[in-house]
């Protein structure tokens, strides 16, 4: 497994990440608040790039972490 800062390639994955892992399955075709709020983020001045972090294995599987800070 490779743990690395996201790029801008990584962006959709992310997105598809969120989407799936908060996806409701009496609505199947909403896309959950949590999968726009990390694009909202990630648009706010206050992102800190390096602490977004993705994971991925071999076989193209992939994770996100990001750490928050304390405000």
């Amino acid at each position: 497994m490779l743990i690395r800062r996201e790029s801008p390639a990584d962006i959709a994955a992310i997105h598809a990440v969120h989407a799936a892992a908060f996806a409701d399955a009496q609505r199947p075709d909403a896309v959950p608040v949590e999968a726009d709020l990390v694009d909202a983020l990630r648009a706010d001045a206050g992102w800190l790039p390096a602490l977004s972090l993705v994971a991925v294995v071999d076989k193209g599987e992939f994770a996100y972490a990001r750490p928050f800070q304390d405000l």
